[in-house]
């Protein structure tokens, strides 16, 4: 086996994937092994709450010949983590080949090894991932129940994926991704689109019609280099794809003419990078923006983004009401742990109570950390420590968890928010929050493991 050190460093895989050998002859990967998670996303029942997980398994270190995309049963979880009563021990809800986790254990199927993004269509019907060794779009359908659904019963192939065509050639090295519908272009239109963030300075578009396979009808270069994610910002009607090597932010529009509303009159533009000035910048750094969020209570009332750096290692808090053309206004700082990598926002509501929170929740993956912020009082409020590998997440409101892929552990932490809830309600958030919270044990706390864990030193 591998010496997954001997491949690359755990921080620049995070920076950036694997880049180089991704073919691998190698054995198949077990359905039911969750394998360096690298990806979360989560689809919603018609109420509006979350109902089915997806994880993406990057097989990081080669030793298999593909990664693999699993479903689960946030129902059927919840059950299980109501059982767990011991407070200083989590649960482990195994999965494996010998039918531990067939309650909660929905389907699997086999991918691109290292996916990098994932993103669910709005009718809930169709995922979307990239990947490091495919280099398209793959798209999933998905049923009903939760299954996931490729031309073949294990694998998606070729004929799921969509890439270049006889008018438009893909670029490579694709890493963030974002699906919206078409109507937020004009309401005229139909169907949804994709909009694709590259390392190497790109941004790609696909449409997608009546449920047809994605169509790559455009691209655009010379966009800020090292593009890392994708996030729409709904007032504006673009696309804003942060840099990990540049101090500004790409800021992507799709132009319709208004004439004709043909799919071919659709092209992207470059609406003028954000930039990102007066921060404290590392002598000679170039800055570096992990991810962006834009304020989920609506832009019209709440306009805010809120943007990860680790350049300076911080959460950015940006009004949007005000500021020069294309300048970033940054208002507030809340710094953050090393390796600050993926983020969530939520508005959550304590148990038998009428207050709620809006809370940024930010994976740290260097200094192994859930950060947690309170967006409308822009402090700290709790850090989840000792977490291994922390990388993408996705909050719960409804349940008052979190869902955080421990990458170097192999498995989904399941994080109980009601220690932070309890206090944020009893007023326990002062100007010493940290004594406080250490006192009351506010801090968020790992419930249960979904997976069984493999420490990375293991991992050979």
């Amino acid at each position: 086996m591998r010496d997954v050190t001997a491949l690359c460093s755990i921080a620049f895989a995070f920076a950036i994937l694997l880049e180089g050998c991704l073919d691998n002859e190698g054995r198949p990967p077990p359905a039911r092994e969750i394998y360096f998670p690298t990806a979360l996303a989560a689809s919603t029942d018609p109420s509006g709450n979350l109902e089915y997980l997806f994880v993406v398994n990057s097989d990081f270190d080669l030793r298999y010949n593909t990664g693999t995309l699993h479903s689960y049963d946030l129902s059927v979880i919840e059950s299980l983590v109501d059982s767990c009563t011991e407070p200083q021990q989590p649960c482990e809800f195994p999965v494996d080949a010998e039918g531990q986790g067939e309650a909660y254990f929905i389907d699997s199927v086999r991918i691109g090894a290292h996916g990098n993004d994932i993103a669910i269509s709005p009718d809930q019907e169709r995922l979307y991932l990239v990947s490091r060794s495919d280099e398209e779009l793959t798209y999933v359908d998905l049923g009903a129940d939760g299954s996931l659904n490729c031309s073949e019963a294990d694998r998606c192939t070729a004929l799921d994926r969509a890439g270049s065509n006889e008018d438009v050639s893909l670029p490579n090295q694709p890493l963030g991704l974002v699906v919206r519908r078409r109507s937020e272009l004009n309401d005229s239109l139909s169907g949804d689109f994709v909009l694709m963030a590259h390392r190497g300075r790109q941004a790609s578009l696909f449409e997608i019609l009546d449920g047809q396979a994605p169509v790559l009808v455009d691209t655009i270069d010379e966009l800020p280099s090292d593009l890392v994610a994708a996030t729409w910002n709904p007032q504006t009607r673009r696309a804003w794809m942060p840099s990990i090597s540049e101090r500004r932010i790409a800021n992507v529009g799709i132009a319709v003419d208004a004439l004709t509303m043909e799919d071919d009159e659709v092209e992207l533009f470059d609406a003028g990078s954000i930039l990102l000035e007066d921060l404290d910048f590392i002598t000679g750094g170039s800055g570096d923006t992990r991810a962006v969020a834009f304020d989920p209570r609506g832009l019209d009332t709440h306009p805010f983004a809120y943007i990860v750096a680790r350049e300076p290692r911080s959460l950015l808090i940006a009004d949007l009401r005000e500021r020069e053309p294309n300048v970033l206004n940054i208002v507030d700082i809340v710094e953050l742990g090393d390796g600050a990598s993926r983020m969530a926002l939520a508005q959550v509501q304590a148990e038998g109570t009428d207050a709620s929170f809006n809370l940024a929740f930010v994976s740290c993956f260097d200094s192994r950390d859930l950060y947690i912020i309170d967006i409308d009082r822009r402090r700290l409020v709790a850090v989840t420590r000792n977490l291994s590998g922390p990388f993408d997440l996705i909050v719960d409101p409804q349940r008052r968890l979190v869902y955080l892929g421990d990458f170097n552990n192999s498995v989904i932490r399941i994080v109980d928010l009601t220690p932070l809830l309890s206090c944020l309600v009893d007023n326990y958030v002062g100007d010493n929050t940290s004594t406080k919270f250490e006192e009351r044990e506010c801090a968020p706390t790992t419930r249960a493991l979904l997976g069984t864990p493999q420490p990375i030193q293991e991992l050979r």
